[in-house]
């Protein structure tokens, strides 16, 4: 009964992360053309003042700036909904777990003690998973970096 809910909670980290890793990659782009705009004109700051340029190429920068910014919240909302549907999946699973343990104590199927150590190991089981998401979410994140 325990690890009936893992698929659910694999499945589930699995299909958000197939979600995400377009828009990680996206993200990544931006912000390549955000640090490589950066760069150019902190390395031709020079020329730029001899030019009497400062205004134009700040517009420029802030622009590419507020792309960056809303990639970034874009990108960050998705995962943001997807750690609190694992953490729902997890409590449904364990409050499922603890009815039935609870119906079989009552029936006389189940010891007190057997349903002491039955929360006991769901809890070791299922509560690591919480941080299932988070280490989908981080390889992605590398992922999207290394491409």
């Amino acid at each position: 009964m325990a690890m009936l809910p893992m698929p659910f909670i694999l499945g589930c980290s699995i299909a958000f992360q197939k979600l995400l890793a377009p828009r990680y990659a996206y993200f990544r782009q931006k912000v390549g053309l955000f640090n490589g705009r950066l760069s150019n004109n902190l390395s031709g700051i020079t020329t730029i003042e001899s030019f009497t340029d400062e205004y134009y190429e700040t517009v420029r920068l802030e622009a590419v700036s507020n792309g960056y910014c809303q990639i970034n919240t874009k990108s960050t909302a998705l995962p943001a909904a997807c750690i609190p549907l694992i953490w729902i999946l997890i409590l449904a699973a364990f409050r499922v777990l603890l009815i039935l343990g609870v119906m079989e104590a009552f029936a006389g199927r189940l010891t007190v003690g057997a349903y002491s150590l039955l929360v006991f190991l769901v809890q070791i089981l299922l509560w690591p998973s919480t941080r299932l998401g988070d280490t989908f979410d981080l390889y992605k994140m590398a992922m999207a970096s290394t491409n």
